[in-house]
């Protein structure tokens, strides 16, 4: 009895580390087609760039968590969730490199990264 509830509340380490890397490799591959678009089809204001690569950021941790979820039987939002978080962190050292940035827009971003992934992982247990 014990044995099947400790198997029901696991995490799945690799399901989390695969889709966190799904999520970064799409993030660099619309990076790419943005950065082409802009560059020879219209040129775009760094308002609006960073606008779109905000709303791009999080479509990708709903799709991480949506992924995430659908991969495991249960727990889908704490997949999601997490899922997200990591995702939202590395997003955050890789922004720290260029642009310093205070611990309460990290904590604020990580939170939106979980809350966001949650959403994802809600949906994608569901469906």
């Amino acid at each position: 009895m014990f044995e099947k509830m400790n198997e029901n509340k696991s995490i799945n380490n690799i399901i989390i580390f695969k889709v966190v890397l799904l999520g970064i490799i799409v993030l660099l591959f619309l990076s790419i087609i943005m950065a082409i678009f802009s560059r020879f089809f219209f040129s775009l204001q760094t308002n609006t760039l960073n606008t779109i690569l905000i709303i791009t950021n999080f479509l990708i941790i709903i799709l991480i968590g949506f992924f995430a979820a659908r991969k495991v039987e249960n727990n889908g939002w704490l997949h999601g969730g997490l899922s997200g978080l990591i995702y939202m962190l590395i997003m955050i050292l890789i922004g720290i490199i260029s642009i310093p940035v205070s611990i309460w827009h990290i904590l604020l971003l990580s939170f939106i990264g979980l809350l966001v992934g949650s959403i994802g992982g809600i949906i994608g247990i569901n469906f």
